[in-house]
């Protein structure tokens, strides 16, 4: 049983992979999830959890600039839209190995995604001979995120549900509840935006592709769950204890080709139950040979609440490995061939904006100097 689950968990990850592929030629900022399936330790009683993110573009920028407007005469910006229908499962060891109330998590209205490019250095001469470092900023909005489990159980262990449809308590309300982890309901609708500045140092043999072998990022994100908002809104029940405001930052460092990734980042929690506490940890490191086509091997270590639906009660610490997919893959920005910028003597002055390439970037451009 657990070895064809494991099949077909990875039957269901190649195809996400071949959907990405369609795209690995775009600089992506590391602003959406990738796929996992790995196992943990302790182990308890999990046989193996995985993470299933393909991402869908209707809309992609799949050049970064013209032949008349070059990020190297003048910052680009484009925009794109991505559609995830994302799933987690957790398969258990225990009887029949069940697979718990799994998240399902689409974002039905997709992730707004604006992009901007500009070189970080616009001396004249490493303009002309395009290997001036680059920033890279890019905006995730989704304006319309779910999680569910799809389970028609009460929320919390001490309810049942009447003859109504509705879950009414059976006995007094415990001032710290347990949910009903078998069937319980869990949903909630939510809003988030990410915003991610990456610093990207090119190679001097670019040519017309420039292959991102190094680059470090900085994500800040948040993350608001309204009571009612939509199908499947959070429910008031569930809003006493789960922490509708949710904060994110992190750091991400890729290196040695393309392949060694590594990354953290800290979660902050508004209101959340007692145990959890505010604050999730997660630091993550992960290797993907060449010869994978994109797969790799990663390491994860999490403290804080846990992130599978009706865990938000609970406080977790593990240390996962397995295999990921997108971990670190060697992505590309695109020059237009027609543009020969070594045939150019005397390039115009570079377009800064005293925000985002002035005071705001230095200070974060001299740490991945010193990382790079």
């Amino acid at each position: 049983m657990t070895r064809a689950s494991l099949a077909g968990v990875l039957m269901l990850l190649v195809p996400g992979a071949t959907l990405a592929q369609e795209t690995d030629r775009l600089v992506r900022p590391n602003s959406l999830e990738r796929s996992y399936i790995f196992a943990r330790v302790p182990m308890d009683d999990l046989a193996f959890e995985a993470q299933l993110a393909p991402h869908l573009y209707p809309r992609r920028p799949d050049v970064w600039g013209t032949a008349a407007d070059s990020l190297f005469w003048s910052p680009v910006t484009s925009w794109a839209v991505a559609l995830t229908p994302m799933v987690r499962l957790r398969m258990m060891s225990t009887k029949s190995n069940p697979v718990r109330t799994p998240s399902y998590m689409p974002r039905p209205l997709g992730d707004w995604q604006f992009f901007r490019a500009s070189v970080a250095d616009p001396d004249a001469e490493k303009r002309l001979l395009g290997n001036a470092p680059l920033r890279l900023w890019a905006l995730t909005v989704s304006p319309w995120a779910h999680h569910s489990n799809g389970q028609d159980g009460c929320l919390y262990t001490y309810q049942e549900r009447g003859d109504d449809g509705e879950c009414a308590a059976v006995e007094p309300p415990p001032e710290r509840p347990t949910t009903n982890k078998l069937d319980g309901s869990f949903t909630t609708n939510f809003v988030s935006a990410l915003l991610a500045y990456s610093y990207v140092p090119i190679p001097d043999d670019s040519g017309d592709a420039l292959e991102i072998h190094r680059r470090c990022t900085y994500r800040f994100g948040a993350e608001w769950h309204p009571t009612g908002y939509l199908i499947g809104g959070i429910k008031d029940e569930q809003a006493e204890f789960y922490p509708q405001w949710q904060f994110v930052g992190g750091m991400e460092w890729l290196g040695l080709g393309g392949r060694l990734l590594l990354s953290g980042d800290v979660r902050l929690m508004s209101d959340p139950a007692p145990a959890p506490g505010t604050a999730a940890y997660t630091v993550e490191a992960s290797w993907a040979p060449r010869r994978l086509s994109g797969w790799g091997f990663f390491t994860r270590y999490y403290r804080g609440m846990d992130y599978y639906n009706l865990g938000f009660l609970d406080s977790i610490e593990y240390l996962q490995f397995g295999l990921v997919w997108d971990a670190g893959s060697v992505e590309q920005l695109l020059l237009p061939e027609e543009v020969d910028l070594s045939g150019v003597s005397d390039p115009p002055p570079y377009d800064t904006h005293a925000l985002l390439d002035g005071w705001l970037t230095r200070p974060l451009d001299g740490l991945c100097r010193l990382l790079h």
